[in-house]
């Protein structure tokens, strides 16, 4: 998948988030409710399937289990699932501290300050439950993005046997962190859970293949995005994402609630009929954009039904049933590349 500094970029031109077509007021639309409709479902579908990015990092997860550098630093949901290895990493690299202590590291920046505060209750270098760290940022560049406000990661569960056979179960939560990438700035508040787990497996060519399993459960959060003096609200509510990466493919589904920007207060409520199956990577190593498989059905608070299909080509297949009897009675291909 693209990352999201990429898909903001792309919000940005693209009618998905209501900058073309109809021609959408640039103030933010969640406000008032939009019916869904023959002239607007594709472009609600790809707000809605796109929305999954927007708090998904799995192209980042299994790049951060076998060390490679993540690049960019992106905005909270992002930012720990990327970065929780390298956190835990540190933590148990920091200077012995009392009991109870907390330490605070200073990380690099380009200009602005960044620190992480370690609070490790048993004092063991081990984040045991109830442990938690907080990160806070002041106007730092740092790898093309500047980071401003504070999250907070709190460990529910911590389990290792080696650094690629873990499992972490986590409380996130932000206040007001922000992150901006060329132009476009993204805010969040809320919290989520997230259980990140990993172990080697053998595959039935008998070899070694890493497995990742990633569960977020987001009872309640805001990603504000803002560029051009737009700003578009998504709202998530019992929003559950799940993604396992193995033997190079990565399997995702979604199932919850999300107001998007297109339709306003209209909630949308997604349910993942059949998991989205995409390659991890191509044979040169580059991720290919889109799923091979997949099915999901989107409900509207005000009526009608979307289904989205994966059927192996660079669309989705995108059907409308305005009355939601299951007749679908309108249909069309929509471009992976402006979904993911």
């Amino acid at each position: 998948m693209k990352t999201l500094a990429t898909l903001l970029s792309l919000c940005a031109t693209l009618a998905a988030c209501g900058g073309g077509g109809g021609g959408a007021p640039s103030s933010n639309t969640n406000s008032k409710s939009v019916a869904l409709s023959a002239q607007n479902y594709d472009v609600a579908a790809t707000e809605v399937m796109a929305s999954s990015v927007a708090v998904s990092a799995s192209s980042g997860i299994t790049e951060s289990f076998i060390g490679a550098d993540v690049q960019t630093p992106l905005p909270f949901t992002h930012f720990v699932q990327s970065h929780l290895t390298q956190l835990i990493k540190n933590w148990r690299s920091s200077p012995t501290v009392l009991v109870g202590a907390e330490l605070t590291e200073s990380i690099p920046c380009s200009s602005g300050t960044l620190s992480i505060t370690y609070n490790d209750l048993l004092g063991n270098e081990v984040p045991d439950a109830g442990d938690y760290l907080t990160l806070s940022a002041n106007n730092c560049s740092l790898y093309g993005s500047k980071l401003n406000g504070e999250m907070t990661i709190t460990f529910n569960r911590y389990t290792e046997t080696s650094f690629t056979d873990f499992e972490a179960f986590v409380t996130a939560k932000s206040s007001q962190f922000v992150s901006e990438t060329n132009g476009v700035a993204t805010s969040s508040n809320g919290s989520f859970d997230m259980n990140l787990s990993a172990k080697m497996v053998l595959n039935s060519n008998g070899s070694n293949q890493l497995l990742t399993d990633l569960k977020m459960d987001i009872a309640s959060m805001t990603y504000n995005i803002t560029s051009a003096g737009s700003t578009k609200v998504y709202e998530y509510k019992n929003y559950v994402l799940r993604n396992t990466t193995y033997n190079n493919q990565v399997s995702q589904s979604i199932n919850g609630s999300i107001n998007i920007p297109t339709l306003g207060a209209n909630t949308a409520t997604i349910q993942t009929i059949k998991n989205f199956v995409s390659p991890a990577s191509s044979i040169s190593g580059s991720r290919l954009p889109y799923p091979t498989e997949g099915m999901a059905l989107v409900t509207f608070k005000e009526g009608g039904t979307i289904r989205a299909t994966a059927n192996g080509t660079s669309n989705a297949w995108v059907e409308l049933d305005l009355n939601s009897d299951g007749q679908f009675e309108t249909s069309k291909s929509v471009p992976w590349s402006d979904i993911l």
